[in-house]
């Protein structure tokens, strides 16, 4: 955990994103006593969605529920290149997931590396009802991972997270926790 935290620390303190930031709160301070919108720098934080498909059926999703108003697609690694290539001197960090569940998209932990190879920290969200690879997911350097566990049985669970398998996410979860230890 100490490493992790060094590294976002040292990701943080390096000039461009520093500076970066600094700009982007001075506007946001300039705007509130000018009254007047000011844009300044770039944004510290991008979300990037790798998929907009997913595998539940949540109620208050627009994926799930089916009223995602566009194409259900997954993202194309060399966009996603040329997207980290514009962002990768002043953000800070990359949220990786959206509308969709991120895990489905098969070359999210060479999308993960490639973005901390950049500097970028990097954290996904998922459900965690698919693991196809723990060890890709631990390898790719992801910062973190949030599990989203809406209730404590299935019974519970279920209610929101339609068509998941509470236990599945505690194993899959559990799967993952052993990877990392196993790899050091």
């Amino acid at each position: 955990m100490f490493r992790e935290k060094k590294r976002i620390l040292q990701r943080i303190l390096t000039p461009k994103p520093l500076f970066n930031l600094l700009l982007t709160y001075s506007s946001y301070a300039f705007s509130l006593l000018l009254k007047k919108g000011l844009v300044w720098g770039s944004p510290p934080l991008v979300m990037i969605e790798p998929t907009s498909h997913c595998n539940l059926a949540c109620p208050l999703c627009p994926s799930g529920k089916g009223t995602l108003q566009r194409k259900r697609s997954y993202l194309d690694f060399e966009l996603y290149k040329k997207v980290i290539a514009e962002i990768k001197d002043t953000a800070l960090v990359l949220l990786l997931w959206n509308q969709g569940e991120p895990l489905l998209h098969k070359e999210l932990p060479a999308m993960i590396k490639y973005a901390v190879e950049r500097g970028l920290v990097t954290i996904t969200s998922s459900n965690l009802n698919y693991l196809p690879d723990p060890e890709a997911l631990v390898d790719s350097g992801l910062d973190s991972l949030i599990v989203s566990l809406d209730g404590a049985s299935q019974e519970t669970y279920n209610k929101y997270r339609v068509n998941g398998d509470f236990q599945k996410v505690l194993d899959n979860t559990k799967r993952l926790v052993e990877t990392k230890k196993n790899k050091k």
